[in-house]
Formats: C-alpha cells, structure tokens, sequence
C-alpha cells in the first residue's frame, strides 16, 4: 500500500498489510491495470466510483505515482462506505464465530458444485480448506473484504441463511477469505463505536455478590461458557453434542441455585466459615459449581478481578484464574509453565492502577466457545493470546513474559564455534577465547559476553516446555511480518528475542515432526538441537523465506517421514527449488564432521544407496560439489567410496565453454559461442543439452561453406546432474548435424597422456612475437563491469533506496568494498615487464591505461542517487546518463584524460572471428531472459528492463504495453558501442541505418505492415538475423518483441505473412553506417 496517512491517521503496518494481501493475494490485481468494468489494485467499479466522483479520470489513477495513492484512499473510502450500509450486519456477526453445516453447498456463479470438484484458478491459493462442519470467526476485515468482492447481497444471505458458500470468479470460496484476512485487526482503524469491554467474575464470596448486586440487569448476565458477546440461543443452535448442552444447562441451574440459597447462606454464615477450607478445596477442583456473570469493565469490577487474582487462591495458581472465567481446563502437564508465563505476562502488561492483560481477560473470549468445552487449554495457547493481544509490540512483551526462562543454548552455539574449549570451560573464558581470535585476523573488538549471564537462570530452560507444535503461532508471526525480527541480533551476534525465537523454532519443529509423522526423537538421532544438521536446515529455510509458505512445507512432506540430512541434501540436489544454492552452502558451511562421525541414526546403508544412485563414482560427487561450491558436502559423504570406485574416468568429466567442438566434416575446430546457465568452473561456464550455439567451421567437407543446423537434434550421452532443466554435457557428448557432420568435444586441459604419442621438431624461424599482455583489455572490462559491477539489478536495488538514506548508505559501503575486492583481482595483471606505479591497469591501444580510482569514481555516480559528491567525476557521469547506465557509457566518460603509459603487448580477444560485436550482447540478453516466464523474480526484473530499452533504445519513457522491437535493437547497438539511434519505430530505422544486399551474420532486418490496399501503415518490425531454414525460404531471427520475448522467430524471404487488417513483409537488410561489414559471415 502506498498511502502512509489518511485524514490524519496513520496507516498502521497491519492495515497496510491486510489490503496488500487482498490485493496481491485474492484478487491477483495491480495498480496499473484497468477494463470495462473495474480498475485498479482493489477491482474498484468504475461505475460506483464515477457515481461518486463525477469526471473521474481513470487514466491518472491507473498511470501515475499520484493515482495509485489515490486508489489507497478510494479503498478506504469504500470500506467505510460499506460499514455504513452493513452496520447492522456488523452488530450481529462481528467477533463472532458461525457454524457451517456439512451440507451446505458450494456455489460457483448460479451452479452448485462440489467441494471434491472445486479447481482454484488463484495460484497463490491453490489449496483451499473444506470449511463444512466446522466453526468460522467472522470479523469486520472479513466483513467487509468479502462484501466488496461478493457484494452485500451474497455476503448477508452466507452469514444469516447458510445455504450456499460462493466463489469468487477465481474458484475461491468466501470461507477462505473470512479464514485468512479474518487473522488482521482491522478494526482500529474502521472504528464504529467505543465498544464496552466485558469480563467473567466469579462469585465467590459475599463481597462478590454485593458488588454484582448494585449492576443493573442489563449490565450483567449469566455466564456458562460463551464468549461476551454471544447468548444463549445463537449458542445452542450451533452445538451438536447433547452432553454439551447438558453441561449448559446444569451451569444455569447451580447459578439460580446459587442465588436461591443466598439467604440461607447468610443464616449459615458461622458454620460456612468453619468449612472454608473444605468449600476452598471444592472450589479448586472444579470450576462448574461456581456461579458466574459476564459484566461490564470499570474501575470497581478490575479492583475486584486484582484482589482477586492477588487472593491466596489464585496467587500461586493462576491458571485457575484461566479456568474459572472461561469454563474450560488447563492441560495438567503445562499448569506450571502457564503461571510463571501468565504472571510475568500480568507485570508487563500493569496499568496505572496495577491490573494487567491477565486480569483484564484479553483476548480470553478466544477461550470461551462451549463447543470446545472438553478441549484443555495449553502452553501455546497462553503464547497465541500473548501475540494477539499485543500487535505491533509482540516480541518485546512476548520475550518479556518468558524472562523466567533460561536460554542455556546461547552459551552452548558461543561453546561450539570454537572446537579447542574444554566442555567445562566458564562462560567468561569463551569471551576471552573469542577476543584472541578475533586479534589473530586484525580485529581489534573487545567481546564480553559476561552481560549475557542472566540467561543460565531460570526455574526452567526454554528447551523444556512441552509443545505441541501449534500452527497458528507460525502463521501468526509470518502474516504479520515478525519472522525476521525474531531473527535479529544485538551488535555481539546474540539474539535480541532469544526465548520467543528459540520458542519459535521448537515449535515448528514439532508441527513438521507431527505433519510428516515422524517417529524418532530427534533427525539424524541427534539431542543437541543447535549441532542437528537438519533441525537447523529447516530453520535456516525459515529465516530465508521470512517464515515458511505451503510451498516449503510441501518440499519437507515429498521428503517424508524418515527425513534426515540425506534426504534433504538430496532433494536440493535433484529438484528445482528457489533456495537450493543457499541452502546447500549453508549446510556446507555448518558440516564439521564426517557422516560417521556426526550420524547417530542406523540409516548409513540406505543414505549410502541413495547418496551412490546419483553419484556412482567419488569423483562425480567431488566434480559436482567443486562446481556448486560445497566441498564440505563431499568430505562428509566420502567415506560412501570404496578405493576401486575412485578411479577418474574422462567419459564423465563435465564439459564446459572451454572445450575445443570438433566434426568430422572439417579438420580445424570451433568453440562455443556462449553457455546457458550461470554456473563456472575455473571461470568457464557449464555446459548443458540446451547449449547449441557453436561458431560456424571454417570449411564443410559436403557444403563447402558450414552451416551449423544442431537445433533439431540431441547430445549424447549427458550427465545425471541438472541444472536448471537441463542436462550438464560430458567430454564424451556428440551431436548431429543435419549436413552429416558428426560434432564431438574435447578438453582443451584434460589430455590422455598414456596413449598420445607426442611429437617434437626444432623451429629454426625467427621469433619475433610480441610479449603476452598482463593486464585486462578495455573490452574484456566492460564485460566484466556489466556482468558483475554495474548490472542492471545493481544499479535498480540501489536507486530504489534513495528515499532511505541510511539503508542507501549502508548497503553501498557493502556494495563498494566488495566490489573494490573483486575488481581489484580481476585487474590484477598476471605479471609486470616493467615498473608501474598503477594499482589498477588495462591495455589498450597499445597503452596502459591507470585504473586505480575506478571504484572511488563508480562511488561517487552511486552517491549522487541522494546528491552527494557534487562537481565530482561521478556526479557528472550521473548528470549525463541518469540511471540508464552501462559499462561502456561508464568507461567512456572514466576514461577521458586518465594516465597511462606506451607499451606493445599481443593480446587476445573474446571476440569470435567474422562476427559483429552486438553479437555477443544479444546472445547474453536472451540467454537471461529467456526462461523469466518460470521464475516470478526475473519476470518482474524483465519488465522492468523493458522500460530501459525504451529509454536508451528508443529515447522514450514506456512500458512493456508499447511495442519495443526497435528500443530492444537500438539498445544492443548502445550496450556494444555503436550507439543507439533513439527511436522506438522500426520504420524510422530505415532510414538510419545502411541497406545491403548480402544477408550477413547479425544483420538487421526490417518488416513494413501493408494494410488490405498495399499501403504502408508506418508500422512494421525489426530484428537480427542469425540463420536461415534449410529449405533457404524462412530467415531464423532473434529479436525482442517476438511474441512478448526475446527469442528465435522464423520470418519468410519474400512471401507476405499475413496479420489483422493487411500483412508483413520484408523491407530490406541493413547495417550499422559505420560499422565495418567486408569480413562478416554471409548467411546461405
């Protein structure tokens, strides 16, 4: 939500929170969309808002920065515009729970359906709960979501008749919507009315019944078990267990017994007396004989409830302040974790007039529901109100409430980071040890834990209350954005909520134990939570993801329930999972022992079965673990090997971009143009099945000119290993052309020596070559830059910062000194013939250029996103390009008057021979994008791209809605030096660019619409050329624009492809005006 005030009220977090997950979880809307009908992030109606707003101007709402502010307001506008019209509604149903029979019918539009045959086309809610026989909370968020999605109509017939529970036009039934926005108050914010709050009093004692007596009748009722709000009648006609309705009924007969004997009581007061004790005792036992009433808070009902509470009876048992003003029991097992959490939760929670939450019965109508009566209130329970009570402010109170605990697990993870400590060593030695460490690397910070000492104290340690393993609480905390401060840590690396998050992670370690069934103790059959290799995975998971999603939990229950190391290991291994790199270094990263040595389970021959299935040799496993960076891995299942299996075998050695690609039609080779997947070894890319583009071959043996046509066919053999989805390719890998020609790798480092026969001859010419350069060439770094320094995300997550001062500063210091850390070594020359004073240098034009404040300069363009560093090299850098940056503008401009020194050195160049230089470019482009459609992160950072061509490409300031085809191309001649023509029409192009008659290689070709006249319409299409069908009809084409993407098109040589309203048609081929063509590759 972009609104942060409205009518001078703060838009809280939770409110902010309740209308994005409407927006972006139930109704699947944005800011810029709008239709016929509805506009908008909120599915607005345009009609009822014209009605409202006359001449509204929809464009600006849905278009501007402004407007989409706007819309925040009009949400909120209709929100209350709907209190108003269900104010009845409201007074009945709100904070109420309702019943939903089990034949209730589902209602899909105007046809009734069954739950079983209920398909949700929402994909962030694809699985949807049966609600049917079950209780549903109603409140004002659900109200009024509901009612603006459903209408009011449809909302009242659910609440008050029950006959049909409607979907939405996405399949989701409206139970969902009451289930999930109904966790947000809201209620804060669309006040009514100050609502009288009500509590339970016990009569226990003439004190209590005179005090009970002076309220009116309408200030006070009987109370049996319901929650405040509710009566008998609409409790009855939900509950089904008849012995229910009898407990109900004996409670209202000992209260009219109660009050019948009151007379009595008072003529038998003296012998009452003398059985105090004994009446004392019944009382303790049970809570059902006691007559109670629901009455209105004040001043003298909460003097009443603190004595009480503070009263003998209560002081050391104050879980049965719990029972008697809910009528439901406490769990006998947890009665003493609960009072010690209830009373330091009543301390922290004290009024000016002493009575805290626990007094004041917050939140316990969530306790009072009859039907629940036999259910025992526990631990998590007491943890859940404590949350809900205190929104905004959980875990400070929460932590507060648990101080009676101690946190033995802080000292023990200090005790395990250092393996030389003997077991008994004091608290104050690990201080010490820590600091000595610290000295050894050049850090000079003194670390006293010594003030962490309070938590060894305690009645009891965090690790030792008994759970269940409560759902709720999860949800709860990752609904309202909490996981990640639980988190955080103080300046020393301690956590500033150790109780609540310890609390946290045991919790949800049980509930995965009882989702999955899982029949051990502990994974891995080891006790010590903070050396278990796979609890700590699991919460690892859970901090990454800010609290776990359905769709991590689905990950572990696919695993099952004889979940241990192993299997996660190898499920990140085998599966496409967002987190998988992560993960499997933070395990890597945690591994300190072999398998033997950590394992405690008896799972050692199936882990080894499983291990060898995918890795039938030790060296595959080492392979893929050098390549994915986890050698720790690798170590720890080592042992799985017996010593004849370790022999190195080149058929299963992966293969990579620096293979040399041979066929049998042509005796010099080629090399791959460019890989498909992000990953290296040794600075070459992995190679997989997908990667076809090769260089053309000098010479063919049958077409005399090569013609690479791969795409129809296959490597093989692959490896087993993945990434992505797709195959890594072996040395041992072949493909066929559909020429004839066979194509095979082999390693340009790996050779058999054993059986090559080597030759050897005396070379009597002159040598009169030039010395190898040391030093980058100017090409190689703006390479470099782009891909490492300057990306695109890097330069976007930083200006989206701008507004946050500190966050910007904070995260470019991190930015700019790891940046200095990788460019320094990229720059660092591989040896110096001469003595230089440049820390930094590349060679170019037969000079060494000074490169030593690049990243003082690359700083400075960064510091002026908040205007710092005016009149600085970096600043005007900024002033000229903006944002819309890349790193031959930066060097460009870098460059300009910087030192440097004559010298001649040969040098060799990335680029392939008789190919253009936008080539590569291009090629990098649609390798990143051209799967974003599979992966939600990179399909936003496309979109985003898109408004980057335009601007660069075509000087223009658009979207992904205006057609970008010839921003995309003038983009790629901007980003590989040859300058962009600012224009976004492919028609203008013409006459920019110079026409030829040769169809070169990553030539560009421009198509012009005809409408039915055989007129031209100004409109068309351009795009490079890279190939031709072998039927020499169809040019093979890669552009942007082509179907929304970047990708491979096939458009006829001179046929008329027909479109609405006319056809294309080939205009011509053209090139760069300045750009050499004499030695590029004709395409035939």
């Amino acid at each position: 939500m972009e609104l942060k005030k409205f009518e001078d009220m703060i838009i809280t977090q939770e409110l902010s929170n309740f209308f994005d997950k409407l927006a972006d979880i139930f109704l699947l809307k944005k800011y810029n969309e709008i239709d016929d009908i509805n506009f908008g992030r909120y599915k607005l109606s345009k009609l009822k808002i014209e009605e409202k707003f006359p001449n509204t101007d929809f464009d600006y709402l849905v278009y501007t920065k402004e407007g989409h502010i706007m819309q925040d307001e009009l949400i909120i506008i209709t929100f209350r515009d709907l209190m108003n019209e269900l104010n009845t509604l409201i007074d009945e149903f709100d904070e109420q729970e309702i019943y939903i029979d089990k034949k209730i019918k589902y209602l899909n539009k105007y046809n009734e359906i069954e739950f079983k045959d209920i398909k949700s086309k929402n994909p962030n809610l694809s699985n949807i709960n049966d609600y049917r026989s079950k209780n549903i909370k109603i409140n004002l968020g659900g109200i009024l979501s509901t009612a603006h999605v459903f209408g009011s109509k449809r909302l009242t017939d659910f609440l008050k008749n029950r006959k049909h529970i409607y979907l939405d036009e996405n399949n989701v039934p409206i139970t969902e919507y009451f289930a999930q926005l109904g966790l947000f108050d809201i209620s804060t914010f669309f006040k009514k009315k100050d609502e009288d709050i009500k509590v339970v009093v016990p009569i226990e004692n003439d004190k209590d019944n005179k005090i009970i007596k002076k309220l009116s009748e309408k200030d006070k009722k009987d109370f049996f078990g319901q929650d405040s709000k509710s009566d008998i009648s609409s409790i009855l006609e939900k509950l089904k267990d008849p012995s229910i309705i009898k407990g109900i009924i004996d409670l209202i007969n000992a209260s009219k017994n109660n009050n019948k004997d009151k007379n009595s009581e008072k003529n038998n007061n003296n012998n009452n007396n003398n059985r105090g004790i004994n009446n004392s005792n019944k009382s303790n036992r049970s809570n059902d004989n006691t007559s109670k009433k629901i009455v209105k808070s004040n001043k003298n009902i909460n003097d009443l409830l603190r004595e009480k509470y503070n009263s003998d009876k209560y002081k050391k048992d104050s879980s049965k302040y719990i029972e008697n003003t809910t009528n439901r029991n406490i769990s006998e097992k947890d009665k003493e974790d609960i009072n010690n959490i209830l009373n330091m939760y009543e301390e922290q929670t004290k009024d000016e007039n002493g009575v805290g939450d626990t007094i004041k019965q917050k939140g316990y109508d969530d306790f009072r529901d009859v039907s629940k009566k036999k259910e025992k209130l526990n631990i998590e329970d007491m943890i859940y109100l404590i949350l809900k009570n205190n929104r905004g402010n959980e875990l400070n109170i929460l932590e507060k409430s648990l101080e009676g605990y101690s946190c033995r697990y802080i000292k023990e993870s200090f005790t395990h980071k250092f393996k030389s400590i003997s077991k008994n060593i004091f608290l104050s030695k690990v201080s010490d040890l820590i600091n000595m460490n610290l000295r050894n690397v050049g850090i000079n910070y003194k670390v006293d834990l010594s003030e962490y000492n309070y938590l060894n104290y305690g009645k009891k340690d965090i690790d030792d209350i008994s759970l269940k393993g409560d759902k709720r609480i999860l949800d709860y905390i990752k609904l309202n954005n909490l996981v990640k401060s639980s988190f955080s840590l103080d300046s020393k690396d301690v956590r500033i909520y150790p109780r609540s998050r310890r609390l946290f992670d045991n919790i949800l370690i049980k509930y995965i134990k009882n989702r999955i069934r899982y029949k051990k103790s502990n994974f891995d059959g080891i006790d010590l939570k903070d050396l278990n290799l796979s609890r700590n995975t699991i919460i690892f998971l859970d901090e990454l993801t800010f609290g776990l999603s359905e769709e991590e939990y689905n990950l572990i229950d696919q695993i099952g329930n004889e979940l241990n190391i192993t299997k996660l290991i190898i499920y990140l291994l085998k599966n496409k999972f967002r987190y998988s790199k992560k993960i499997l270094e933070n395990i890597n990263s945690n591994i300190d022992k072999t398998y033997d040595e950590y394992m405690r389970d008896n799972t050692k021959e199936s882990d080894k079965s499983a291990i060898k299935n995918i890795f039938p040799t030790k060296i595959s496993l080492e392979k893929h673990c050098e390549l994915k960076g986890i050698r720790g891995i690798y170590f720890f299942y080592k042992s799985f090997y017996d010593e004849e299996n370790n022999k190195i075998l080149n058929s299963e050695t992966i293969a990579t971009t620096s293979v040399l690609v041979k066929c049998n039609m042509c005796p010099t080779p080629s090399k791959f143009i460019i890989g498909s997947v992000n990953t290296f070894v040794k600075g070459d890319m992995i190679l997989t099945d997908n990667d076809k583009l090769i260089a053309t071959f000098p010479t063919c043996a049958i077409a005399k000119v090569c013609s690479i046509n791969i795409l129809g066919s296959n490597w093989q053999p692959v490896s087993d290993l993945k990434y992505g989805l797709n195959n890594a390719l072996l040395l041992s890998s072949k493909i066929n052309c559909s020429v004839g020609g066979i194509i095979s790798l082999e390693s340009t480092t790996m050779k058999n020596l054993s059986k090559s026969k080597i030759k050897t001859f005396e070379n009597n010419e002159k040598n009169d070559s030039k010395i190898n350069s040391p030093f980058k060439t100017k090409d190689e770094l703006i390479d470099f830059l782009d891909k490492r320094i300057i990306s695109f995300n890097s330069i976007y997550d930083l200006y989206d910062l701008r507004d946050n001062r500190i966050k910007f500063v904070k995260k470019l210091y991190t930015y700019i000194n790891e940046s200095k850390k990788i460019l320094s070594s990229y720059l660092s020359p591989k040896y110096v013939d001469r003595k230089i004073t440049y820390d930094l240098a590349i060679y170019d034009n037969e000079k060494i250029i000074d490169m030593s404040d690049i990243m003082d300069v690359m700083k400075q363009y960064f510091d002026s996103f908040i205007n710092r560093g005016v009149d600085t090299k970096g600043y005007k850098i900024f002033k000229k390009y903006g944002k819309n940056i890349n790193a031959n503008k930066f060097l460009e401009e870098y460059l300009i008057s910087k030192n440097s020194i004559s010298a001649t050195y040969d040098y060799e160049t990335n680029q392939v021979k008789n190919e253009a230089i936008w080539i590569k470019y291009l090629l990098k482009e649609y390798n990143r994008y051209k799967f974003r459609k599979r992966n939600v992160k990179l399909n936003e950072e496309f979109k985003r791209k898109i408004v980057m061509y335009h601007k660069i490409g075509g000087g223009i300031d658009a979207n992904s809605q205006t057609p970008w085809c010839s921003s995309f191309v003038n983009w790629i001649l901007d980003v590989s030096g040859i300058g962009s023509f600012k224009t976004a029409s492919s028609q203008q192009m013409i006459n920019k660019l110079k026409r030829i008659d040769k169809p070169l290689y990553g030539s560009i070709l421009i198509f012009t619409k005809y409408n039915k006249n055989n007129e031209a319409t100004g409109h068309g299409h351009i795009t490079f050329l890279m190939g031709i069908t072998d039927d020499k009809k169809q040019y093979i084409c890669l552009g942007g624009n082509q179907e929304r993407e970047i990708k491979y098109s096939k458009y006829y040589l001179d046929k008329k492809m027909g479109v609405k309203g006319g056809y294309f048609k080939l205009n011509g081929i053209f090139w760069p005006p300045d750009y050499p063509d004499d030695k590029i590759e004709e395409i035939k």
